[in-house]
């Protein structure tokens, strides 16, 4: 996936003045196996991975942010709501954890917009100052993505953060199906 946001990025710099897209919202996006807000860790590949996500959730560099989770029933069905059924049920029957990850992602990006961070990121900073800041990010004020290296460039999908329906994760998930 994280080729594919270089490839974007790109295309989107080019046609920014085309644009009209509203600011990045509030929310922290979270996917697993199970619903992590629950306290019902039925269902989660690692109860204890759940237990540190809703922990994080909590971290006052994250306060007055939405959290939004979806298990993976809601992953399929936001999928199918913002795509299609036919992406929703490939990737229902995806064996790879990892990639029913990105495109569940991907669709609470395009559903809701906001700030993804994968279970295991502790952020640092707040966020939500990565899009003022753009130090180390390919950022637009609707589209931020971390930059793992250099060279050759690689953007690091454990953070992304968009406006709902932004282009990047349209295409995204376009080229994902």
């Amino acid at each position: 996936m994280s080729m594919i946001i270089l490839f974007l990025v790109a295309a989107v710099r080019r046609r920014r003045h085309k644009l009209r897209l509203s600011p990045i919202p509030e929310h922290l996006l979270v996917n697993e196996r199970c619903n992590v807000l629950s306290n019902d860790t039925t269902g989660c590949a690692n109860a204890v991975q759940a237990q540190y996500a809703r922990e994080r959730m909590r971290s006052p560099l994250l306060r007055g942010m939405k959290a939004i989770a979806w298990d993976d029933g809601m992953c399929f069905d936001g999928i199918s709501r913002v795509h299609s059924a036919a992406l929703a049920r490939a990737i229902r029957h995806e064996g790879n954890g990892m990639y029913k990850s990105d495109a569940c992602r991907l669709a609470q990006l395009a559903e809701h917009g906001g700030y993804y961070l994968d279970n295991d990121v502790v952020p640092h900073i707040d966020v939500r100052e990565l899009g003022a800041a753009r130090v180390g990010c390919a950022s637009h004020p609707s589209f931020i993505a971390v930059r793992q290296s250099w060279e050759p460039v690689q953007f690091l999908n454990a953070f992304v953060a968009a406006t709902p329906r932004h282009p990047i994760i349209m295409r995204a998930l376009n080229l994902t199906a």
